[in-house]
């Protein structure tokens, strides 16, 4: 239900949320990966650099 009123708002719309929604998983990604690196007990042997 929530794809159809989404397709219903107009294009700029659309585009804003999906960037704001791109950069939020960008920053999780970031913030997981220094974590994974920061952290021995998290991190696989494979990932510590």
């Amino acid at each position: 239900m929530q794809l159809v009123a989404i397709c219903m708002q107009p294009m700029t719309l659309i585009r804003k949320t999906w960037e704001k929604i791109a950069t939020e998983i960008l920053s999780l990604n970031v913030i997981c990966q220094r974590r994974m690196k920061s952290d021995p007990l998290i991190s696989p042997p494979t990932a510590q650099y």
